[in-house]
Parts: structure tokens; C-alpha cells; sequence
């Protein structure tokens, strides 16, 4: 259930606002107060993912302009079961380097993001 749980939360953080994530404003600031005090425990060493998830999570990575080294690298992490930056605690208050009126994408030290797309959905 932990594992699930880790690729649910790695997953929504690759999707674009719109398709995975939290559809509004309050939608985000609820998830937002998620506690994420107790992430550690969902790495727990290597994960059995199926590689079409896999490639799923690249293939996100890959539209939202992390290079392949990169993507790369962050595949490996979430089959060790490591945290990417972009769910750890200590980068919870990293701001966007890019923010526009309705996108906003943060970029991790490890190369991992979090994008966030507003306005209607379709």
C-alpha cells in the first residue's frame, strides 16, 4: 500500500495541474497540507513497478522539459524506492522559477518538478 501510494505522489507530481493533479485552487491547498512528515517511510528500498508506469513517468518528464539524463535518474531513484526532492520535506518551501497567470513549474536539485497549470479544465 506504502509503495502504491509513493508512485501515486510521484505520479501526480510529473502530471500536468490539469490531467492529475488537484483540478482547483482549493484542491491544491488541501493536498498542500498533506503531512509530509512521514514520506520516509515509503522509502523502503527497492520498488517492482511495472515498466509501462514506468515509461508513463518518463514520458511525463520528458513533455515537461526534463532532459533524458535526467528523467533517467529519477526513474532509478523511484525504482529504489528513494524520495525525488520534489515530494522531500526539506524543498517544501522552494519557490517556482517559473511562474506565469496560469503555470507555474518548480524545478528540484535533483531534477524532479512540480508543475502546476489553472484555468478550465476541458
Amino acid at each position: 500500500m506504502k509503495k502504491r501510494l509513493f508512485l501515486v505522489l510521484a505520479l501526480c507530481l510529473v502530471m500536468p495541474f490539469s490531467v492529475g493533479c488537484a483540478k482547483t485552487t482549493e484542491e491544491a491547498e488541501e493536498a498542500s497540507e498533506f503531512d509530509l512528515a512521514d514520506l520516509d517511510n515509503f522509502s523502503a528500498g527497492p520498488q517492482d513497478i511495472p515498466q509501462e508506469e514506468l515509461d508513463q513517468v518518463k514520458e511525463n518528464l520528458l513533455k515537461n522539459d526534463v532532459d533524458e539524463e535526467t528523467a533517467d535518474k529519477l526513474i532509478l531513484k523511484l525504482q529504489n524506492g528513494e524520495l525525488w526532492d520534489s515530494i522531500n520535506p526539506k524543498y517544501r518551501d522552494l519557490e517556482p522559477q517559473i511562474k506565469t497567470e496560469h503555470y507555474e513549474k518548480t524545478t528540484y536539485p535533483d531534477g524532479s518538478i512540480c508543475v502546476v497549470r489553472s484555468g478550465p479544465t476541458k
